[in-house]
């Protein structure tokens, strides 16, 4: 068992790395969440979420059920791509349409807040599995995965996808192969008996490789 503290994996991690957290529908990682934007705005650093569908309204609620402090989404900055409940600065609003589209307008929004950041963005996506569920066929499947590898290595960020195994092994074809390809880092969130541990199942720091933390 490693005793590495959250902080301390974030600090480890790297610019330009693309990090999958993986939980299932009985163990949300709202915790680890409140975790990374804490760390983020510790040391300064701009927080962007996109926020697909409502999730992090759910993720809001759960922080403030275990009594923590959700004024700390007050002052991150959201893109809300389709849902109603709004949480956090919104810097704008995508509609879910035909996926080429919805690409296109999330490039003008995210592209001018990350080139003109003067530090590294803490980028969050919360609900990605909910745009593959959408999806009509592999080919739409494809490009979404393409569209996010068009971010991939992007100096400018560390992005966090908070992903929901339940959920996103719902879809007919098998997108979380595809995402763990996309993947520098791998944190697997379990329960194991009564305690939850992240497991690092991948990382491009062998410091981290297979490394397990107690939560």
């Amino acid at each position: 068992m490693c005793k590495f503290n959250l902080d301390e994996l974030w600090g480890l991690l790297k610019l330009g790395e693309t990090v999958i957290i993986e939980d299932l529908s009985d163990s949300m990682s709202y915790r680890e969440l409140y975790s990374l934007i804490r760390w983020a705005k510790s040391r300064g650093y701009p927080v962007v979420i996109d926020d697909i569908l409502g999730t992090l309204y759910i993720y809001k609620v759960n922080i403030e059920l275990a009594d923590l402090d959700s004024s700390l989404l007050n002052n991150v900055l959201v893109i809300k791509e389709g849902g109603r409940l709004e949480v956090g600065n919104i810097v704008g609003h995508i509609t879910m349409k035909e996926s080429a589209i919805q690409w296109r307008e999330y490039e003008q929004i995210a592209r001018p807040l990350f080139e003109s950041s003067q530090k590294p963005i803490i980028n969050i996506v919360l609900g990605i599995e909910k745009l593959f569920m959408l999806a009509d066929s592999k080919r739409e499947i494809i490009t979404n995965i393409n569209n996010l590898l068009s971010w991939i290595g992007n100096k400018k960020r560390i992005a966090f996808y908070f992903v929901n195994i339940d959920l996103i092994n719902t879809t007919e074809f098998g997108v979380l192969p595809l995402l763990e390809e996309l993947a520098s880092t791998i944190i697997k969130i379990k329960k194991i008996g009564n305690e939850t541990r992240a497991v690092i199942t991948k990382s491009a720091n062998e410091k981290l490789n297979n490394l397990e933390i107690r939560l």
